[in-house]
């Protein structure tokens, strides 16, 4: 007669490879929103000590000009990373185990 028993273990270690998988691209995520909040506050470092003024600077533009940066800043974040996000990952990714 064949003898079949389920292991529990092989199934919960199945579960968590799902579960582990999830939470590390939720990781990767915000990683990536920490890297692009990084890079938009280093843009509005450098736009406020820069000494220009000029003549058609208002309010207005200088929204305008943190909605242009903080869309870099994402930009940069995706396409061309720094390497804090992927550091970051790094870092926490054995804490999901």
């Amino acid at each position: 007669m064949l003898d079949v028993k389920i292991r529990p273990v092989i199934i919960q270690n199945q579960a968590d490879t799902g579960h582990s998988a999830r939470k590390l691209q939720e990781l990767k995520e915000v990683a990536e929103k920490f890297e692009a909040l990084f890079v938009e506050e280093l843009l509005k470092s450098s736009r406020n000590s820069s000494l220009e003024s000029g003549l058609f600077d208002s309010e207005h533009s200088d929204t305008y000009k943190s909605m242009l940066h903080r869309e870099y800043s994402v930009s940069v974040a995706t396409n061309t990373p720094l390497g804090i996000a992927e550091a970051l990952t790094d870092q926490f990714s054995n804490r999901l185990r």
